[in-house]
């Protein structure tokens, strides 16, 4: 079992993802459902970093068997607001939701990361 809460500010997302990850390695899992936590909390990391102008952020993760928890919340501006200062229109935070889980990034193209494709 792993368990992690704890209140930082958003200058210390890396340090504290370096102990979050020690933590999560000395759990004995399958390594692709590891793989898939790391990947999943350094996305959101990175996302409140390059996104969400935040100062704060808690965050909790629980990690038993192979059931995972996570609760993170940062003092950021949020998605709306992301959306609508690059002249993405978004009507309500719910609508900017569903805008970036169908994809929609307010990064440009050539930013974005497609892995080994052109």
């Amino acid at each position: 079992m792993f368990s992690y809460s704890k209140n930082i500010s958003a200058a210390q997302l890396d340090e504290e993802f370096e102990i979050i990850s020690s933590g999560i390695r000395k759990i004995s899992l399958p390594q692709s459902f590891l793989q898939s936590i790391f990947f999943i909390i350094s996305e959101l990391f990175s996302n409140i970093k390059e996104h969400s102008l935040a100062k704060n952020a808690t965050f909790k993760i629980e990690l038993r068997n192979e059931h995972l928890l996570l609760l993170m919340a940062d003092d950021g501006i949020g998605l709306r607001q992301s959306y609508l200062s690059k002249e993405i229109m978004s009507k309500s935070d719910q609508s900017a939701i569903e805008l970036a889980l169908s994809g929609l990034s307010t990064k440009d193209f050539k930013e974005r990361g497609f892995g080994g494709l052109p």
